[in-house]
């Protein structure tokens, strides 16, 4: 099966981290040009938006840890901090990379119309993206119930395409 690699979350944790901290940054002068800056914050918020909740779910998806923990542990590093993986693999309760390292499969859950309640009860019972969206239909039937399991099973079937 072929799994996203830790060191792959790590490239797009690492980026999210580092738009995210320059958009902060560029928020206080945004303030600073009152008036003049808001076309500024329009396309500044153009630019950001949805970085943050990817770059949420990716560190849901691979963390050891609570995820809250693991999102401060990676706000207090510093710009030359995030540029080295290995603080952010630290951040995560990573000793090492792996191959062994599933994707719980927050992510791309999400882009289904599960509710957060229905991806956390999917995930815990499943423990992977591999399983979650590979299950067969009576497990699913038992998780989601029968009318969200084959809303489930369509929406897995079109998301697989686009990839």
């Amino acid at each position: 099966k072929n799994y996203p690699s830790l060191n792959q979350a790590l490239g797009v944790i690492q980026k999210g981290s580092i738009i995210l901290k320059i958009s902060s940054d560029l928020q206080k002068y945004i303030i600073e040009l009152g008036k003049e800056g808001t076309l500024l914050k329009t396309r500044l918020k153009e630019i950001t938006s949805d970085v943050e909740k990817e770059t949420l779910l990716v560190i849901k998806d691979y963390t050891k840890i609570d995820m809250k923990k693991s999102k401060i542990l990676l706000d207090s590093l510093s710009y030359e901090e995030i540029l080295d993986k290995e603080n952010i693999q630290k951040s995560l309760a990573h000793e090492k990379l792996s191959q062994e390292n599933y994707i719980r499969g927050w992510r791309i859950l999400s882009k289904t119309g599960l509710i957060e309640k229905d991806i956390a009860e999917l995930v815990k019972a499943s423990g992977s993206l591999g399983k979650a969206i590979n299950g067969n239909s009576e497990f699913h039937r038992g998780i989601l119930g029968e009318e969200k399991a084959n809303l489930f099973k369509e929406e897995i079937q079109k998301i697989k395409l686009n990839f």
